[in-house]
């Protein structure tokens, strides 16, 4: 009896001793489930279904959906380009001329002129020109200009570019080569042209302008014959072109000298020579008795230059 009981109160020991050793194997604490579990007892995922997170988007602007703003392309810098005429382009009096140009930017109208040096006398200045052609005109890239008389062998052709305010922008100039009415039909290369309307005398040698002279023709009450080569007068015989020169020759009629002599006429009736300092005042408008007068310095560069037998045009 003693050994059997004492049989059972060991078997009850060995199982409480066996369950205290099986609860202290648990973690203490409650489980501690993976991310993503719906409940306890769910077991851990495969890592293959997660899903990424989703995007969040952001809150959508009162009165309408989320937009993506537009792409807005860089303001063009105001610019302008002559086009045409090109540089050293030529002008004639009276004639037409398209101005053209470009522009980038906001360029909303232009402002054309031209400017220059007036024709020296005897190699001095006589001061500067600027000449308003348009001032606003819209900005439609080409603008016909009728070229007007101007003192100068040369000018600069210039535009402004202006924002609708008239404020300056940018600006662009070219020079232009100016010639009178009458140098567009003559055919020679070189030759010398005296106008009467405006008292200059231009020499143009194969081709290039090389002078331009202030002048004085006929006063009223004499003449000045108009001429051409080949052109011929009863009293005067041939005319328009250079018979002879001397460089000192004294006029029998005047008894005068008349210094850098070119005759122009057969007779001898009239050529270009140099004026007396006194009359140089005078130059650029009517003065003399019927020849072609010019300043002392510049008739000494003109008989330098030109041959006999050179073509002569007065108009």
């Amino acid at each position: 009896m003693k050994c059997s009981s004492c049989s059972v109160v060991l078997l009850l020991m060995c199982l409480v001793v066996a369950t205290a050793s099986a609860q202290s194997l648990q973690p203490s604490g409650a489980a501690r489930p993976y991310p993503g579990d719906d409940s306890e007892s769910a077991p851990p995922p495969d890592v293959r279904s997660v899903k990424p997170p989703e995007t969040v988007e952001p809150p959508a602007p009162e009165g309408g959906q989320n937009t993506i703003p537009p792409i807005v392309p860089p303001v063009a810098k105001p610019s302008v380009r002559l086009v045409h005429p090109n540089n050293d382009g030529l002008a004639y009096e009276g004639s037409k001329l398209t101005i053209r140009w470009q522009t980038t930017g906001e360029v909303a109208q232009v402002r054309l002129y031209y400017y220059g040096d007036r024709t020296h006398l005897g190699g001095n200045s006589r001061g500067d020109f600027g000449v308003l052609i348009a001032d606003g005109a819209p900005n439609t890239g080409t603008y016909t200009w009728s070229v007007p008389w101007v003192d100068s062998a040369a000018f600069r052709l210039r535009i402004a570019a202006l924002d609708a305010e008239r404020k300056s922008l940018a600006a662009d100039e070219v020079a232009v080569q100016f010639r009178p009415r009458e140098m567009e039909s003559i055919k020679e290369k070189t030759f010398i042209l005296v106008s009467k309307d405006h008292q200059r005398l231009w020499y143009v040698k194969d081709g290039q302008l090389r002078r331009v002279h202030m002048v004085s023709t006929a006063l009223g009450g004499f003449w000045t014959p108009t001429m051409r080569p080949g052109s011929y007068d009863s009293q005067r015989g041939a005319m328009g072109k250079v018979f002879e020169k001397d460089p000192a020759p004294i006029s029998r009629l005047y008894h005068i000298a008349m210094p850098w002599w070119l005759q122009i006429t057969a007779s001898g009736s009239h050529g270009i020579h140099a004026t007396s300092p006194r009359f140089y005042d005078e130059l650029g408008g009517p003065a003399s008795h019927g020849c072609v007068r010019q300043h002392r310095a510049d008739a000494a560069i003109l008989y330098d230059m030109v041959r006999v037998g050179t073509p002569v045009y007065v108009f």
